[in-house]
């Protein structure tokens, strides 16, 4: 497979009065915004500390991570708003892509759910590949192109994963057969790759790739040295 409502100003002022100050201000663990090239950026927009992860769903060292560093980056980082956490993926194989369509399927909102349950699944869904016959396997590759990926999302059971996360039939199809955001996911990997980022998971602090940290015991001392720098 190849994958090279307008209030009038009285009503405003109202609101305005009665209305306490912290109403109006976004919580950063509830604020996720997309980034360039289709990435997802968890946290206050202007953090100090902007983390950058680079990932695959099929890196089990990924998964690793994910489950080892998700509640206490979210709760004692990016809850505070000096910290932002960001989604940038290095696909590596066609599973890793469909498994990267599912979590791109759906309101951005909810990105960061998607991704951390499908890290969860990961192992399911690898050990149902491996095992498949191969001719099954084989089959991926033939049949027309915008067929291709939905047969194998089916198959390696990214489907059954998105049916139980409430997906309708059609939602499903529609993803798995949307070529421009499979060529964003895919040109998002090229671009890492081209910044040296060869191996996952992958962290950058501020723009600055990290060398030799692909864990959440490597990253937490480099992320509290930036912290402190920053204050």
């Amino acid at each position: 497979m190849r994958f090279h409502l307008t209030l009038s100003a009285a009503m405003a002022a109202t609101l305005a009065l009665t209305l306490p100050a912290t109403a109006q201000a976004p919580r950063p663990m509830s604020t996720v915004t997309v980034g360039e090239g289709g990435s997802h950026i968890l946290g206050n927009p202007g953090a100090a500390v902007k983390v950058t992860e680079y990932v695959s769903y099929t890196c089990p060292a990924c998964a690793r991570f994910s489950a080892e560093s998700s509640t206490t980056l979210k709760n004692s980082y990016v809850a505070g708003g000096r910290v932002s956490t960001e989604i940038r993926h290095l696909v590596r194989d066609p599973i890793d892509l469909a498994m990267a369509v599912a979590a791109h399927c759906g309101a951005p909102a909810r990105f960061f759910s998607r991704h951390e349950a499908l890290m969860a699944e990961q192992a399911a869904i690898l050990q149902r590949v491996q095992a498949l016959p191969e001719a099954t396997r084989q089959g991926w590759a033939t049949g027309p192109v915008e067929q291709r990926l939905a047969r194998l999302a089916r198959d390696a059971g990214v489907t059954a994963w998105m049916e139980r996360r409430g997906f309708t039939a059609d939602q499903i199809t529609r993803c798995m057969a949307d070529r421009p955001l499979q060529e964003r996911l895919i040109a998002m990997s090229n671009a890492a790759r081209a910044l040296g980022v060869h191996g996952t998971p992958s962290f950058a602090i501020n723009g600055t790739l990290l060398d030799e940290v692909h864990s959440w015991s490597g990253l937490r001392p480099r992320l509290d040295a930036a912290l402190a720098a920053s204050r």
